[in-house]
């Protein structure tokens, strides 16, 4: 469904209060900045909230989820095939009812997209597709925090680093969905007839800190119904990526990390578990 299908992170804050996205990270006299961010925008979006400047301003270098510049280097079509798409004579349509298949179907044609652009992905990559053509249709998928700050950053020669490897990431989505690719394109398909209600709404609430909001709009239905995906998309990226945050504040250099906020959200997220390790968090206004 689209709260996932979107990747679309949204951070909850632990007050109720109106605050930013960004955090500040504290321990034994160290920091680093955590902003939780949005991966795709509409023109309007911008100018960001102030807390993204104010902590890029402090620092000496930039971490994003994965560098997106390595989907412009020569193998990455090769990772993708590899990774998201259907080996030679198995297609997406094997895997859903007719009547599933038939809907798909019709949505392709209906934006004007050939359903064989799609077919051989599978699930995961399926939905990522299906929600930017909508998301584009509604003029919602301009560049987004991550893509922003990745280019601010080249454009100021301010290093970049990233938590995963592409491939990772790759792999996280490839096994999206599987053994329930019917009922997710369904809920997809659904859920999509509501997206630009659901991303004002998602964005409000980010930009206002407002951390029930969030968790409601964005988590909720997807830990619930698809608990699989919940875990391999986000408790387990969460827990690999504690280790490079340990990094971050154990030196004297300010690192400014950015990830889809959903990873710091709830029981699970990455802020609840920096608490849970004596760090000192910090929302900026």
């Amino acid at each position: 469904m689209v709260r996932f299908s979107l990747l679309v992170a949204l951070l909850v804050c632990a007050q109720c209060h109106a605050a930013s996205p960004v955090w500040k990270v504290s321990k034994n006299g160290n920091h680093f900045y955590l902003g939780g961010t949005i991966h795709l925008l509409a023109a309007n979006d911008y100018p960001l909230p102030a807390a993204f400047e104010q902590a890029y301003g402090e620092a000496s270098e930039v971490i994003l989820e994965t560098d997106l510049r390595d989907t412009k280097r020569s193998d990455f079509q090769t990772q993708l095939l590899r990774h998201l798409m259907y080996p030679p004579g198995q297609t997406l349509r094997d895997k859903l009812r007719p009547d599933t298949f038939a809907r798909l179907d019709n949505f392709m044609a209906s934006r004007g997209v050939p359903t064989r652009q799609i077919i051989r992905f599978k699930a995961g990559m399926a939905i990522m597709t299906l929600t930017v053509i909508e998301l584009k249709r509604h003029g919602l998928a301009t560049e987004g925090v991550d893509s922003y700050y990745m280019n601010k950053a080249a454009a100021d020669n301010k290093p970049l680093g990233e938590l995963e490897r592409l491939g990772e990431q790759m792999v996280f989505i490839a096994n999206m969905g599987v053994g329930q690719e019917d009922e997710i394109i369904r809920h997809t398909l659904d859920d999509l007839e509501e997206i630009p209600t659901m991303m004002r709404d998602l964005k409000a609430a980010w930009r206002k800190g407002d951390g029930p909001a969030l968790e409601k709009l964005g988590i909720d239905e997807w830990r619930r119904d698809y608990p699989k995906v919940y875990n391999s998309l986000l408790v387990e990226r969460n827990n690999n990526w504690m280790e490079h945050l340990d990094e971050f504040a154990a030196d004297p250099d300010v690192e400014l990390v950015l990830v889809g906020a959903l990873h710091l959200v709830g029981e699970d997220g990455l802020l609840k578990k920096l608490r849970a390790k004596g760090y000192q968090l910090q929302q900026l206004p």
